[in-house]
């Protein structure tokens, strides 16, 4: 069981991993074809959770 939770674990970073690089490497070529990056505030994405949560 140890085993199977420790490989497990390492694919779950591994593939979180090469999906950061690949999701930053996305947006770095999103803003160079002129596309402005929003961001959530903490207030809002807290509303978000509550709205979803009472779904």
């Amino acid at each position: 069981r140890a085993l199977v939770e420790t490989v497990c674990r390492a694919a779950m970073v591994t593939g979180m991993a090469r999906a950061e690089v690949a999701q930053s490497k996305a947006v770095a070529g999103l803003k160079k074809q002129g596309v402005e990056i929003h961001y959530w505030r903490g207030e809002e994405l807290q509303a978000f959770r509550a709205a979803y949560d009472e779904v």
